[in-house]
């Protein structure tokens, strides 16, 4: 999302809450550092929206928390293929010292 678009978001949600969207309100409610310059030109030309207090792709929590899951889980998955594809690598390496200990002797 874009600093105008979250100048305008916040915009339309304070006037959605009956709040007349000032530099100092908008600001207080800004995720990210935005100069005060484009602060104050996107509210010179901000137009009341009230649907628009989301930016069009914006995924919705319970679709997020469950990407997160399927992340973990797919992560997981990978720790164990990962883990069963050194076991025998491991294992050699093993055999490989013992047999040059033996041969040290």
């Amino acid at each position: 999302m874009t600093n105008i678009e979250e100048i305008i978001i916040t915009a339309n949600i304070l006037a959605n809450q009956g709040k007349k969207p000032s530099v100092a309100l908008v600001k207080a409610k800004l995720t990210q550092n935005v100069p005060l310059p484009l602060i104050i030109s996107t509210l010179k030309t901000w137009q009341h929206q009230s649907d628009y207090i989301a930016p069009k792709s914006a995924k919705p929590a319970e679709q997020k928390v469950a990407e997160v899951a399927l992340d973990e889980n797919i992560k997981q998955q990978i720790d164990q293929a990962v883990a069963l594809a050194i076991k025998p690598l491991a294992e050699e390496i093993e055999q490989l010292k013992q047999q040059i200990t033996l041969l040290k002797k």
